[in-house]
């Protein structure tokens, strides 16, 4: 007999007192398995949501230590059937399910940390990368210390939150809040000593957060 034993999902371990090469098949319906450590084992991960490893005792348990599931999106809960197999068809391969907690992704958003602007000139921002693992919809503001934000047309399905001359919140999907950002200009002031900033907040539909600011330096024309 194989027992399985497991107290999180990166403590999974097989054994065998009679068998050194061994063979495990994680699957799951509710998302992706993948191992990062396959070093002196075979690792099969062709078929989606399951896994199937094979080597040595030792091998195999190191590969399952670096087990990685991302769950679909939308759920709180999922279950993973862990089959393990000594390669002898005299015996039984056991079984089990664990149950595993979801936690919900963060959004997270890629922006420069600075960049230069024409006073008084209205330019479009530099690229802003938005991303959520397991959300397809999010809120965005982006707020302006000095200078002014204007809008450009908002993609379909984009709505306008809030707006003002300094501030914009938008919702909508993300590769759509991606093409409104696009269009998005902000025109510096023309203070000498101006140090003008653009704070970007995010928000998905489980309130998880993320910030990122944009520092302007001010040339001028």
């Amino acid at each position: 007999a194989l027992p399985i034993s497991a107290s999180n999902l990166n403590a999974i371990s097989v054994s065998d007192i009679d068998s050194q090469t061994l063979a495990v098949t994680l699957k799951s319906s509710a998302g992706a398995l993948s191992v990062s450590n396959s070093a002196g084992a075979f690792v099969d991960q062709s078929v989606a949501g399951q896994v199937t490893i094979q080597g040595g005792k030792a091998d195999v348990n190191a590969a399952l230590a670096s087990l990685q599931f991302r769950a679909n999106a939308g759920i709180s809960t999922a279950q993973i059937a862990v089959t393990a197999s000594d390669l002898d068809a005299l015996s039984t391969d056991p079984t089990s399910t664990f149950n595993v907690a979801v936690d919900y992704a963060a959004p997270s958003i890629s922006a420069p940390t600075s960049a230069m602007f024409k006073g008084a000139l209205a330019t479009l921002l530099p690229q802003i990368n938005l991303q959520d693992a397991d959300s397809t919809s999010l809120r965005v503001q982006l707020t302006a210390s000095q200078g002014t934000l204007s809008l450009g047309a908002l993609a379909s399905g984009v709505s306008v939150v809030a707006s003002s001359a300094t501030s914009v919140t938008l919702s909508g999907s993300i590769s759509a809040l991606q093409t409104t950002l696009a269009g998005l200009k902000y025109t510096a002031p023309t203070t000498a000593d101006a140090t003008p900033s653009i704070a970007i907040l995010v928000t998905d539909p489980n309130n998880l957060m993320a910030s990122a600011s944009i520092n302007v330096t001010v040339v001028s024309n």
